[in-house]
């Protein structure tokens, strides 16, 4: 038999339908099972997740976006939400972060349980859904229920994946990837949407003549509908466009976007790879092309229709943020400063090796990589997405069989060079080359050079595309592995060289391992002292000496675990226990009980008025940068909670105007950076100056945060907390945020925005005294028109509430009874708004509502109504094509 001949596909696919190693009914289950196991704490109600995002920002704020939308009739498809706790007001949906409009937060956030328990419910029920669309992924490129179940458990493991809870719009673009991204690499896929009709066992080469079998070819033409290609049109259009949709509600554009750029490339070399071997005529490539491009565009609009209401809110706030770099006001746009911030650098991708190979920050400080590598330097660059890349030892492992059997040209080393392997291979270049951000051209190219790429920041957002290439790709070589053991009984491992080789391939890797250990930890040892985090403390020599070494170890039972592949089902245990033994506490979390024991002394000082967030004396105990303790992650945030840090503030209702946004205003940004050059350079400002700016942003007044030796509730270590104190400043009741001032002096503002803001803020420093309301020019000129043309006397009343462009206001007469009249509310002193109020007695409303609200929402119910009924229709049509096969049998 001929090894063509004994790798046939077809042959392959029907014996092994027969022998099935893992139940395809258990088979999607095991990763979920496992992620359940993880975080069975969390979900319990016992622990809740800590640490970054997840802990500070995201767990108030989707229970206050859920709060705001219940006291609405139609909740978020009710009027659009305004949000006056963050900064001076912002649009609610206008951060795109805030999943107003995602309909997984509607159903988690539906039930009244605790903001904690609905996160970790959040969390959890993406990593599911993250499992479940791995396997189906895998399934898509043709992997067994077993080689597909490695895939569903090392892709929501992975440590690329996983840490991810700590930054959930993240890692709902993780979560739906895979359903956007295989419909539109898989070239099968992309056969039978173009019409071409070739599906893989017609393009495989017979045992007998070798020649392409090109089999009920339909009859040219795009063809869309189901009878005239293999797989329905929604699997190639729909499905991702339905996934799409949920990554841009979920709050993660980028993804969308990255998935689009590498779509592009893989079809790009896919079609390259046609033509340069001669495969296809230039008519059926013109085709396919063709294809292709209708196939991403439906996506795009149809994901469009879907997240309208999103996308409108968010392209209507970013205009006005802080991403966009606006003329005349240079230095003010964040986003060039944090573009490359949470770059990977390139030693870190040796965490793929071994798990927790450099150790980890928290809460004890083990972390070593910074101080051998970049001279232990805090940058942005080299900030922690993750604090491993670690994947399982199944990749790795895979490798070097594949490196070991590759001189023979073995059918699994082939995998590599096959369709689907060469593009893994460029998803998995490609990405790992845009994460490394600073360290590589790629990121910046695609900074510089791609149209819009500017506005976005953090090049680790890429890394989940490496994780679905890696467990796409090992799945591949899994399936190859059961395949081989099926047809060739009397070999042991994947395509392996003789006994004597194998043997000494292992010991040279023991070896290895063993030396880098011993010098590893040599080396670790030497480090003490070094650094210090303000956070979790000193470096910890002894305990990173053996968090290595466990490291290393691991290692070497994982390959000694190896042995056990020869059942099909043992791969799919034993990553599973070496990816839940590995990450099983990477996800950090704290006892809710323990963090209430510490909070329950706290000041909770509630009251209208908008607050500023002040740092003294470092604002966190000093004790904290000199001492380890395991018990650090709940003091830091219990800490952090109590200091109404990030999101916090929210809990209880306060208005913080220095709070962190994903996305902040314009005008915001351009207050603090010129008010802080002021206050470096100018030295004749009044001793307060600051309280009179303070006014300007209707802040009434300040939440203090120090550091020290302070009296605070403390852990069982007996580590301080922040003391916080609440310190309203005088006169604080006028400038509360809904409150009505008229302003007697008006001037028009300066069209050199800079000028105008180096004048507004040496008037507003003194606090004593009276400024002149600072209003656009063409509303100053209707004003005096008014007065002096035609004697109407109108005063200008404002608010210390931002204009986005979306506020308007009626006026009631309540000496007539005259119908209401509508007016203009315009932007005053750049962070307030206004409005002209005719002289005499009338009731003002305030009102809210962007003018695409409406439309939009109706748009995407249109959408996925359509939706909806396109896939009755076709169930419909399912079940009676069964009904009648049944009765044809019966006759």
């Amino acid at each position: 038999m001929t090894r063509t001949q004994r790798f046939n596909l077809g042959t392959l696919r029907q014996r092994l339908s027969t022998h099935a190693a893992l139940p395809a009914l258990i088979a999607p289950w095991i990763g979920p099972v496992c992620l359940l196991a993880i975080f069975a704490g969390v979900l319990s109600g016992r622990d809740r997740l800590a640490f970054r995002d997840v802990g500070y920002f995201y767990t108030p704020l989707y229970q206050y976006v859920a709060e705001q939308c219940h006291g609405q009739s139609w909740g978020a498809f009710g009027n659009a939400l305004w949000n006056p706790a963050d900064q001076t007001g912002m649009p609610l949906a206008g951060e795109t972060t805030t999943a107003v409009f995602y309909p997984l937060r509607m159903l988690v956030y539906a039930p009244a349980w605790s903001a904690e328990i609905a996160m970790g419910v959040y969390v959890v029920l993406h990593l599911v859904i993250a499992s479940l669309a791995a396997y189906l992924a895998a399934r898509r490129f043709r992997c067994d229920p077993a080689a597909a179940a490695v895939a569903g458990v090392v892709y929501p493991l992975s440590g690329m994946v996983l840490f991810l809870a700590t930054n959930p719009p993240f890692l709902v673009g993780a979560a739906w990837l895979p359903l956007l991204l295989t419909p539109l690499i898989d070239w099968r896929t992309t056969l039978r949407f173009s019409g071409v009709g070739v599906c893989a066992r017609h393009i495989m080469r017979s045992a007998d003549d070798h020649e392409p079998q090109h089999l009920d070819r339909p009859r040219g033409g795009f063809v869309f509908l189901r009878h005239a290609t293999q797989i329905p049109w929604w699997r190639a259009a729909v499905v991702p466009a339905i996934a799409m949709a949920m990554i841009l509600l979920g709050g993660d554009p980028p993804t969308a976007l990255h998935a689009m750029i590498l779509a592009v490339v893989v079809q790009a070399s896919q079609l390259g790879r046609e033509w340069w071997r001669g495969l296809r005529p230039p008519n059926e490539l013109l085709r396919i092309s063709s294809a292709i491009l209708i196939q991403m565009v439906t996506i795009v609009l149809l994901a469009s229709v879907l997240a309208a209401p999103q996308l409108a809110a968010s392209l209507a706030w970013s205009a006005r943020s802080d991403r966009v770099q606006h003329e005349g006001v240079s230095g003010t746009a964040k986003i060039h400063a944090e573009a490359y911030a949470f770059s990977v650098p390139p030693w870190r991708f040796a965490e793929l090796l071994a798990p927790n190979l450099y150790g980890s920050p928290w809460p004890t400080n083990t972390r070593w990589d910074r101080l051998v590598f970049d001279g232990g330097r805090t940058r942005l660059e080299t900030a922690l997405w993750t604090p491993t890349l670690y994947s399982g030892m199944l990749p790795p492992l895979l490798f070097v069989l594949l490196l070991v059997g590759w001189s023979r040209r073995t059918p699994s080393a082939m995998v590599t060079l096959s369709r689907d392997g060469m593009a893994m291979l460029i998803i998995l270049a490609l990405s790992m080359a845009a994460a490394m951000g600073a360290y590589g051209p790629l990121y910046r190219g695609l900074h510089e050079f791609l149209p819009g790429y500017d506005s976005l920041r953090y090049p680790a957002k890429w890394l989940p595309f490496a994780a679905f290439a890696l467990v796409i790709w090992s799945a591949k070589l899994v399936r190859r592995d059961r395949v081989k053991r099926q047809y060739d009984k009397g070999r042991s491992t994947i395509d392996e060289p003789g006994y004597p080789t194998h043997i000494l391939v292992w010991v040279l890797v023991a070896i290895g391992f063993v030396l880098a250990s011993v010098l590893g930890a040599t080396a670790i040892g030497r480090l003490q002292g070094r650094v210090s985090d303000p956070f979790w403390g000193p470096f910890v020599p002894e305990l990173a000496n053996y968090q290595f070494l466990f490291s290393m170890g691991s290692v070497l039972v994982a390959v000694a675990l190896m042995a056990g592949r020869r059942r099909s089902w043992w791969w799919v245990v034993w990553v599973a226990v070496d990816l839940g033994v590995a990450h099983c506490q990477l996800v950090p979390t704290i006892e809710r009980a323990a963090e209430s024991r510490l909070l329950t002394g706290q000041q909770n000082e509630s009251s209208e008025i908008r607050w500023m967030r002040v740092i003294q004396d470092g604002g966190y105990p000093q004790e904290w940068s000199e001492q380890s303790d395991g018990d650090r992650m709940l003091t830091v945030e219990a800490g952090l909670r109590r200091a109404r840090f990030g999101r916090w503030h929210l809990e209880h209702g306060d208005a913080v105007v220095n709070n962190l946004v994903s996305i902040g205003t314009r005008e915001l940004a351009e207050f603090w950076y010129h008010a802080k050059s002021m206050d470096r350079v100018n030295r004749s400002l009044p001793e307060h100056h600051w309280r009179g700016w303070c006014r300007l942003l209707g802040v009434g007044g300040l939440l203090r945060c120090r550091g020290g030796d302070l009296a605070a509730p403390s852990t069982t270590a007996q580590h301080v907390l922040p003391a916080v104190t609440w310190e309203p400043l005088n006169g604080a009741e006028s400038v509360m945020p809904d409150k009505l001032s008229i302003r007697r002096r008006v001037d028009a503002i300066d069209t050199d925005r800079a000028a105008a803001w180096r004048k507004l803020l040496e008037e507003y420093a003194d606090e004593r005294a009276g400024v002149a309301a600072r209003i656009p020019l063409r509303i100053w000129e209707s004003l005096h028109s008014q007065s002096e043309t035609e004697g109407i006397t109108s005063a200008v009343l404002s608010r210390h509430v931002y204009q986005d462009g979306n506020w308007s206001a009626t006026l009631t007469p309540l000496d007539t009874n005259s119908p209401p009249q509508f007016a203009e509310v315009f932007p005053l002193d750049f962070l307030s708004q206004g409005v002209l109020c005719p002289s005499g007695r009338w009731r003002i409303e305030f009102i809210y509502a962007p003018w695409w609200h409406r439309p939009v929402l109706l748009l995407a119910a249109i959408g996925w109504l359509a939706i909806t009924l396109g896939y009755l229709v076709k169930r419909t049509r399912i079940a009676m094509r069964r009904r009648s096969l049944l009765h044809i049998r019966q006759r």
